[in-house]
């Protein structure tokens, strides 16, 4: 389909990046060296630490699939933490970084002893998933504020809880307990299992994580129609090293974000026109 070709002219030798937010963690204040360095050992709504055990607490209050009224609901779980946990250092910088055709709007580097270092990538707000599903009302190929704020919730709750000595497996219990929330108000079941991918990769396993087009190949998604923006996207990742996001994307952002021309310089507006043609 032509709409859905990653177009590679001499107008878009340079990928278009659009820019991304982090959603706050919180609407209380933080103090910003420990939310950077995820010393803090209690966030309102979703954890709370002592040094053995690490209570997470999420709650989603939104319109689920399948319903037509907002609607509150929270999932907790209890996860233990080690005497002497492994001793890594997590530093979150919140600054963009776009690889393989994702603007994602942040990287959180694990820094082991030994040397060994790893980064993770995180999506924020306007950041494109290669696995949404146009038409979806929560999960499109552009992330919204909702889905960005959770998937930072639950990515930044498991790492406090990994760096003050959780198991693999409790790392894991945090993430299927949110999965339910995922599934009912957000949809984005392979973006937030990259994230879980990334946590242990870096953490755990002591690998680099897999990059998202890898990771995402790997599930042989069935691309029917409403992942058209997916196949093309994914023929294009493993050879394209200036990869631009399918048209599709472009059009969610001129839907959703009416202020654009704002968030562009004009040349960059310009191109942004002819993406969406």
């Amino acid at each position: 389909m032509a709409a859905s070709k990653l177009l590679s002219d001499s107008l878009t030798s340079e990928p278009l990046v659009i820019p991304t937010i982090l959603e706050p963690l919180t609407l209380s204040p933080l103090p910003e060296v420990e939310f950077l360095s995820f010393k803090l050992d209690t966030v309102p709504d979703l954890y709370t630490s002592s040094p053995s055990l690490l209570q997470f607490s999420y709650t989603e209050k939104g319109v689920p699939y399948g319903q037509q009224e907002t609607i509150s609901e929270t999932v907790k779980c209890e996860v233990p933490l080690a005497v002497h946990p492994v001793a890594f250092q997590l530093n979150l910088t919140n600054e963009p970084v776009y690889r393989s055709g994702v603007n994602y709007t942040a990287a959180v580097r694990v820094s082991h002893q030994s040397g060994l270092t790893f980064q993770l990538l995180i999506p924020g707000t306007r950041t494109y998933d290669p696995a949404g599903i146009s038409g979806d009302p929560h999960c499109s190929e552009r992330v919204g504020p909702s889905c960005s704020s959770a998937l930072l919730k639950v990515v930044y709750a498991s790492l406090v809880a990994a760096a003050r000595g959780a198991s693999v497996e409790g790392v894991n219990k945090i993430f299927s307990v949110f999965s339910t929330i995922n599934d009912s108000y957000h949809g984005r079941r392979v973006l937030m299992e990259y994230m879980q991918h990334q946590v242990v990769s870096a953490v755990f396993q002591l690998k680099e994580p897999k990059d998202y087009p890898g990771f995402i190949k790997e599930l042989n998604l069935e691309l029917v129609d409403n992942r058209e923006h997916t196949k093309c996207y994914l023929e294009s990742a493993a050879t394209d090293s200036k990869l631009q996001p399918p048209t599709q994307y472009f059009r969610k952002i001129q839907a959703k974000d009416k202020n654009i021309d704002e968030l562009l310089s004009a040349k960059d507006y310009q191109k942004f026109l002819k993406l969406v043609q």
